[in-house]
């Protein structure tokens, strides 16, 4: 079933939108934390509010689309950004900050969740692919963003102020595209992310299904949800550090600086687009090791390289080699845990949301105890790490008791 292009288009520009305060935040953070005179790790006091936000309007979108419709959440989810953008644009206190990007948070969860729900439930693979793509473009604008405010004298706050109106524009747009609902024949899908597998996956089991649960199942799901947490920390901790870490610890220009963090944003973005196409070709198990093998090699060089042209290189090196990590893990999910795999994939998002908002933190702590020069390292040892792991869960998938009882789900892993 086809999407029209208005609504394609429509649902791209709102995916735009949810990478742009990500990738605006790490570069506006200096400036912010100036003007409120906050220390360097309070960036972790406005990421963590922003994850509780977005699980919760994420586990209770399926439920809103089922009641008021798909168009309604969409446009409301916008609302909530323009209202959460303008919070922070206009911050007179510290305290608003945390409150926009809580708003913010919930219109994210609503609208990742509406959004991939729409075009998985008509099918669109090749969309759902394009919408991880715009995510990580608007990751890449933002930074330029920043700059360019801040170069026309706008300061940080007239960033937000643009992405309000972006949202604005948005929300309009929602409104007159229309064509926003679901085939009769799906249910609304709960949890952001979970879609993404919804249309490959068997039908969840009742929850008694988990009462049969082996111990080497229990130690896969683990591994799992520990991979998440780290790659997503490790990810999220690069996309928010790097800019201060490339001004303030290497004392590189600003505007160098933020078209770096830019090209990190957009080396993802390339890669990402292309993952489900290589991923036919490689199959996931070996695309996530090449992934993970360059990233590792970007962060040793971002660690060890004298260059600094060598450093900004390795960063957009660093963005693509995490870029298929996501949409290419969890397509293993439902190989590895059968009826279970929408549920455990609910999980993983939330395994994710969690390391992106903790390790971060934890880093601000680190670097302003220690330095920012340890950022290098700690990339590193989170890419090692999360690739231990994934070898571990296909060590445990390899032992017959770990694998998925329910016939006919293996063949799933290469689709």
């Amino acid at each position: 079933m086809n999407i029209p292009h208005r609504t394609a288009a429509v649902a791209m520009g709102s995916f735009v939108l949810l990478g742009l305060p990500d990738g605006t935040l790490g570069v506006a953070w200096p400036s912010m934390r100036t003007s409120f005179g906050l220390p360097l790790a309070a960036l972790g006091g406005l990421l963590a509010p922003v994850t509780v936000a977005y699980l919760v309007a994420g586990a209770t979108s399926g439920h809103l689309i089922a009641r008021i419709g798909m168009q309604r959440v969409l446009i409301g989810s916008l609302a909530l950004f323009v209202i959460g953008l303008s919070l922070i644009a206009a911050s007179p206190v510290w305290w608003f900050l945390p409150l926009g990007t809580s708003v913010v948070g919930l219109g994210a969860g609503a609208l990742d969740a509406a959004v991939n729900a729409l075009a998985a439930t008509h099918g669109a693979q090749r969309l759902l692919g394009l919408l991880h793509g715009a995510y990580s473009a608007g990751g890449a604008l933002g930074p330029l963003l920043v700059v360019s405010a801040v170069t026309l004298g706008l300061t940080w706050r007239g960033a937000y102020g643009v992405l309000a109106g972006l949202a604005v524009i948005l929300t309009l747009a929602t409104w007159l595209a229309g064509s926003w609902q679901l085939p009769a024949s799906s249910r609304p899908v709960e949890g952001p992310g979970v879609i993404t597998v919804a249309e490959q996956s068997p039908a969840p089991g009742h929850s008694g299904a988990w009462r049969s649960i082996s111990r080497s199942e229990w130690a896969l799901l683990v591994v799992a949800l520990g991979a998440f947490f780290l790659y997503t920390g490790t990810e999220v901790a690069a996309g928010q550090w790097t800019y201060t870490f490339l001004t303030t610890g290497e004392h590189i220009d600003i505007r160098l600086a933020a078209a770096a963090v830019s090209g990190f944003w957009w080396g993802q973005t390339l890669v990402r687009t292309a993952s489900g196409f290589i991923a036919v070709r490689l199959g996931p198990d070996r695309l996530i090791d090449v992934s993970l093998g360059a990233a590792l090699v970007a962060a040793a060089v971002l660690w060890l390289a004298p260059s600094e042209a060598l450093k900004l290189l390795a960063l957009a090196v660093f963005g693509g080699g995490l870029g298929p990590l996501f949409p290419t893990l969890i397509s293993l999910t439902p190989s590895r845990f059968g009826s279970r795999a929408v549920q455990v994939v609910g999980y993983q998002v939330g395994a994710a949301a969690i390391g992106g908002t903790v390790l971060t933190g934890l880093a601000g702590i680190v670097f302003q105890q220690w330095g920012l020069h340890l950022l290098p390292p700690l990339l590193v040892a989170g890419v090692a790490t999360t690739l231990l792991l994934h070898h571990v869960g296909q060590w445990l998938v390899r032992r017959p008791a770990s694998r998925p009882r329910e016939a006919g789900v293996t063949e799933q892993a290469d689709r």
